[in-house]
This record gives structure tokens, C-alpha cells and sequence, in this order.
């Protein structure tokens, strides 16, 4: 068992290496075993369908509204900024209403393996969780009315 006291100085060595390796920048990472600051992830799935998926439904009168995930993007950069994209298909009664894309921009925090996403644009929050460094998993809401469901998500790096 080493002595604490001898730990330090090794502490700040590989400090100063990390530090001489990254240019002299400071990176600022995640408190998370895996970040995810960096390149920009993709979905891959939502609530476990391929895209395009239904992520929600209900009915407003006599209306049945489906809403479809065509599409979604997020980024996350080490300033603690976020950047998400993502396209959605509303349908009256199978019928198209509209196509929406959408852009939410917030803030990030990590803490004990989990993101917390809050948009800056509009009252919603998002959890991401990265389980190895090849993908993510989201609990969010893509859309926005007051009983909206979450979708559980499914992010990798490389486009479906």
C-alpha cells in the first residue's frame, strides 16, 4: 500500500503529461467514466424501433394525433453547451399535418455517470447515460404537450 502523501506527486506529474499532451489546452471532461464531449452522436433507435419510430399518440376529440422520430443529432461540447437536432412527423387521423425540425440549445452537467441536459429554449430537460464509448442512452421528451411521454433513446456516433 503506497503512502498518500506519495500518491500526490504522481497525481501532479500525470497532471502536467495530460496538460503537455493536449497542447498546453485544458480540457475539461465530465466527471463520468465515459465521456461524451466531442463529435457529434446520432439516433440510432427510439424506444427500442428503428427510425422512423412512433414516439407518441393520443387523442384530442374525436382526432387520433401520432407523432413519428424521423431523425435526431446531439453535441456536447466541454464549455458544458448543448446542441440537439431533431425531426418529427405529426399525423391527424393518418393523415400528415406537419413535419417539424426542431433545434434545442442548453446547458450540460455530469454527475455519477449521468448527463442533465436543460434547454435554454423551452422548458424541458433530458438524461443521458453512457454505458461504453460507442453509444448513449437518452430518457427525453420530443414533444411538448403537457402529458408528453418520454422516449427512451438510443444514440452512436456513426449515422443509421
Amino acid at each position: 500500500m503506497s503512502h498518500p502523501r506519495r500518491r500526490l506527486p504522481r497525481l501532479a506529474l500525470v497532471s502536467v503529461l495530460l496538460a503537455a499532451a493536449c497542447g498546453g489546452e485544458q480540457v475539461l471532461l465530465p466527471t463520468t467514466p465515459t465521456p461524451v464531449v466531442g463529435p457529434t452522436w446520432y439516433l440510432q433507435a427510439a424506444n427500442d424501433t428503428t427510425l422512423p419510430a412512433r414516439i407518441a399518440a393520443r387523442v384530442i376529440g374525436v382526432v387520433t394525433e401520432a407523432t413519428y422520430l424521423d431523425s435526431a443529432q446531439i453535441a456536447l461540447d466541454s464549455a458544458g453547451t448543448y446542441e440537439q437536432r431533431y425531426w418529427i412527423r405529426v399525423y391527424l387521423s393518418g393523415t400528415l399535418d406537419r413535419a417539424d425540425a426542431v433545434v434545442d440549445r442548453g446547458t450540460w452537467t455530469a454527475s455519477l455517470g449521468t448527463y442533465t441536459l436543460t434547454s435554454g429554449l423551452r422548458t424541458r430537460a433530458l438524461a443521458l447515460t453512457a454505458p461504453d464509448s460507442g453509444r448513449l442512452v437518452s430518457s427525453e421528451p420530443f414533444v411538448t404537450y403537457l402529458t408528453a411521454p418520454l422516449t427512451a433513446g438510443r444514440y452512436g456516433r456513426t449515422r443509421p
